[in-house]
């Protein structure tokens, strides 16, 4: 099951409340400037931040604001301040993928795409003042690495791989079974070794095999890293709540329940967290183990493996959700859950200095979430851990500090980009063919001085276009066949004789005082007719208005008539339903198509159109009616 949609109904129509007081999670703010919006979420100088963001279609994040205003991705990571960047759910091939995607002012990019279309994809972007050591595919280490086919990274030598790969795998095809989804992008960037990841879910219920694989492979990788002295730092939508208060309509049915006792907000007590847990241990526990991707989370945590930043953070925050259901409208209330996690190992963390959610930036049904490693204790951090340990070189290199020199202008830290195109991992995007000049498609139709040769004696020379001269005796019908045939309607059509003509043909033909008049058009002899033969005509030969008898006018003001009813009652036939009220807000509906497979897939339905929210006026009520 989805862990980011359970319950997808709000609980009943009573309100559940603690000591008298009704629950609900803080709304989110709306923001009209750009400025104002990332304000508070502002950088220190000195500091690398990295970022995840699963965008749910590369190209879908431009149709939100503030996106929408430059539509770059150089504006997006400007706003937002990061230094490395994960996308997941680009849902992009090789082939889709586009310069303005792969290529971002100041960026690497290195991807991950699904072998199937419009599914999953992952993405990392990190600055070209990082220097990126290793850079692979997927966790197994089964793929092959990019234009080697036959070669995976298992047969690099050790000096090239990053290594620590799950000895659980032993097969490449099922190595390649697992990592084939484009889920995850592994890079080393010298201090640290970052795993982003788009983790499979289980929603259907279809998938709970391939999903529980991929995350004993998860665990199994990152605990060897860690074993072998590497510094680690998990970070992507993981897909998996792994505690009671990450999710609003769980919570909801707990305290209903009477199984959980809810926190309340904004406490500034570090204690309560503490309180909150032993109170509710069996609750917590139960849940934690539910489902094995939850009992891999909690135990890389509790096994101090990994650790929470976010929740290290902000420890007794309820609300942090960062992934919304949009089609319920549940954002505005924030009636979510939390599936976006940035994970490290002990020691990065304890060089961190904020790490928060950007739960009022749009883009998708998910939010930003972002971590900002103080470079200066960064750096005295690693160079203490290199003097007290046995660290490998390749770790803690000499070239750390060009490895950090990501922060603005002016720190100490910045290193000159001098890493040359070969130095970079083939798995950059800098390597696609398809960017390359010589490849191309326009240089396949390129013209040059000098002719293609077919043979010893053939050669193509550029085709000359001719002139087509026309007679100035042809007439006007001809001369139009000579440009491709191009017939305007009226060419077909000519007056008959003592008839109106159209008055258009009139004021073409200034020098005869004749009228046309569309009623009375027929169909010429050259052109055959449904109705029988048509007479002959002559054009020109017309009859003036004022000579048209009454009963003519009558037929044509009829007939006029009769069109301007058949066109209002075509109109009637088209005209959108009245859109229903809810009777629990006595506001308008809104409409809803079912995407699910089955026999009303694609139906259209009002609902209400309030979002799902823990406030009883506020949330939407249960009305339902087929369109």
């Amino acid at each position: 099951m989805d862990d980011s949609k359970i319950l997808l109904e709000p609980i009943g129509s009573n309100n559940p409340s603690l000591n008298g007081q009704p629950i609900s999670t803080p709304p989110l703010p709306v923001h009209s400037d750009v400025d104002d919006l990332f304000a508070k979420y502002q950088k220190y100088h000195t500091s690398l931040r990295i970022l995840s963001f699963n965008v749910c279609g590369i190209r879908n994040v431009m149709k939100y604001y503030p996106w929408y205003i430059k539509k770059s991705f150089s504006y997006m990571f400007e706003k937002m301040q990061a230094d490395i960047v994960c996308f997941q759910e680009t849902k992009i091939s090789e082939l889709d993928c586009e310069k303005d995607m792969a290529f971002i002012d100041g960026y690497n990019s290195f991807f991950s795409f699904a072998k199937k279309k419009g599914y999953s994809g992952v993405a990392i972007y990190v600055k070209k003042s990082i220097k990126v050591l290793r850079a692979e595919e997927g966790l197994t280490g089964w793929l092959d690495i990019k234009d080697s086919p036959g070669t995976c990274y298992r047969d690099l030598p050790e000096a090239n791989a990053i290594g620590s790969y799950p000895e659980s795998i032993k097969t490449k095809r099922r190595g390649e079974a697992i990592d084939n989804e484009g889920r995850c992008v592994t890079l080393d960037i010298g201090f640290c070794v970052l795993i982003g990841l788009y983790c499979p879910a289980n929603s259907t219920g279809t998938n709970a095999e391939y999903r529980e694989s991929f995350f004993d492979v998860l665990n199994e990788r990152v605990r060897l890293l860690k074993k072998e002295g590497r510094e680690v730092l998990v970070f992507g939508d993981i897909n998996v709540v792994f505690d009671v208060i990450d999710s609003a309509e769980y919570t909801q049915e707990c305290v209903k329940n009477g199984l959980l006792k809810m926190p309340p907000l904004n406490v500034e007590d570090p204690s309560y967290m503490n309180e909150y847990k032993r109170e509710n241990t069996d609750i917590i526990q139960q849940f934690q183990l539910e489902t094995l991707p939850r009992q891999v989370v909690s135990g890389l945590i509790q096994d101090d493996i990994l650790v929470d930043l976010t929740r290290k953070f902000h420890p007794n925050r309820y609300g942090m959700f960062t992934c919304w259901n949009i089609l319920k409208n549940a954002r505005p209330g924030n009636f979510g859950s939390r599936i976006d996690y940035i994970f490290s190992t002990e020691r990065l963390s304890e060089v961190a200095v904020q790490a928060n959610i950007m739960h009022d930036v749009f883009g998708s049904d998910h939010c930003p979430i972002y971590v900002d490693f103080q470079l200066e204790y960064l750096v005295e951090h690693l160079e203490q851990v290199e003097k007290s340990e046995n660290v490998k070189q390749f770790m803690i290199s000499s070239n750390v500090l060009e490895c950090l020199g990501c922060c603005d202008q002016g720190c100490k830290f910045i290193a000159e980009d001098t890493i040359g195109t070969a130095a970079i991992p083939k798995l950059c995007s800098i390597h696609y063919k398809k960017f390359k000049p010589n490849h191309s498609i326009k240089s396949f139709f390129s013209i040059g001085k000098k002719p293609l040769k077919r043979g010893a004696d053939e050669i193509i020379t550029k085709p000359t276009s001719i002139p087509i001269k026309i007679s100035e005796n042809v007439n006007s019908t001809k001369k139009a066949c000579a440009f491709g045939n191009n017939l305007s309607i009226m060419s077909y059509v000519k007056s008959e004789p003592n008839e109106t003509t159209s008055r258009n043909d009139c004021e073409l033909n200034s020098n005869k005082d004749t009228k046309l008049y569309p009623d009375t058009l027929k169909m010429s002899p050259d052109y055959p007719s449904t109705k029988g033969p048509s007479k002959a005509v002559i054009a020109g030969s017309v009859t003036p208005p004022n000579e048209v008898s009454r009963t003519e006018s009558d037929l044509d003001l009829v007939n006029i008539y009769e069109r301007f009813k058949k066109a209002d009652q075509w109109k009637q036939f088209f005209k959108s339903k009245e859109v229903p009220l809810c009777p629990g807000h006595q506001e308008k509906c809104i409409l809803r198509q079912v995407k699910k497979k089955g026999a009303n897939q694609n139906r259209y339905f009002y609902t209400c159109s309030k979002p799902v929210s823990l406030d009883k006026k506020e949330t939407r009520c249960d009305f339902f009616k087929w369109c």
